[in-house]
């Protein structure tokens, strides 16, 4: 299983705060599966140019769509 981006064997967290993204264009086909311990840590995860390019669909545990966008800052 991967955690904010590294394999890990025990999931040892709240669920209720954690997002999960399936790494594909397409909602209904499964990519690679990650799991985050917060929308925060998925943020830092992410890549700009994959979130523009909509390579992710990311959702909560308690099965809300997370819309996801990037910007420039500086």
């Amino acid at each position: 299983m991967t955690v904010d981006g590294s394999d890990v064997g025990v999931v040892n967290f709240n669920l209720s705060d954690a997002a999960i993204v399936n790494q594909s264009r397409n909602a209904e086909m499964v990519g690679d599966v990650s799991l985050f311990r917060s929308i925060d840590h998925l943020a830092a995860w992410a890549e700009p140019g994959d979130v523009r390019n909509r390579e992710y669909f990311a959702y909560t545990c308690p099965d809300k769509d997370l819309i996801l966008t990037s910007r420039l800052i500086g």
